[in-house]
């Protein structure tokens, strides 16, 4: 992968947790990047086990450093009606187990993602087509 990619992928990801979708991974004054995602249950499997809408079988998470990786799978082996993962239950558990294993390794090195010689930083109005980003960055 070109670094310039690469970088570009750190830097949404890290924008994800400081202040995006994945903000409640963030640890104070540790610099991370992270990826969550969840497989659902199709509908006959719903239905054979009769499980309710909200139930969903896996739940992971990958967050990293430059220097450092976590990731973890939070579910259940088996599919069971008494076992099961729902995303209003299980999402905040995935945080807290996230937060608990990434504290003591994330918060060793602040260290930032090396940008690329080949990448600007360039700002961008508020109001334009991008949004509400106050800069960008793009490969020469």
């Amino acid at each position: 992968m070109d670094k310039a990619t690469a970088f570009m992928i750190d830097y949404a990801l890290e924008n994800s947790v400081e202040g995006g979708a994945n903000s409640g991974l963030r640890l104070p004054g540790a610099i991370i990047a992270a990826k969550t995602g969840t497989t659902n249950f199709d509908d006959a499997t719903r239905s054979r086990y009769k499980l309710p809408g909200s139930a969903i079988n896996d739940l992971w998470v990958v967050g990293y450093s430059p220097d450092y990786v976590v990731a973890f799978w939070y579910g259940y082996d088996k599919i069971s009606n008494q076992h099961y993962s729902t995303t209003s239950v299980s999402w905040p558990q995935r945080v807290a187990l996230f937060k608990a294993l990434s504290k003591g390794i994330f918060d060793q090195n602040n260290k930032p993602f090396t940008i690329p010689d080949n990448v600007i930083k360039v700002n961008v109005e508020k109001e334009t087509i991008v949004g509400a980003a106050n800069n960008i960055y793009a490969s020469t």
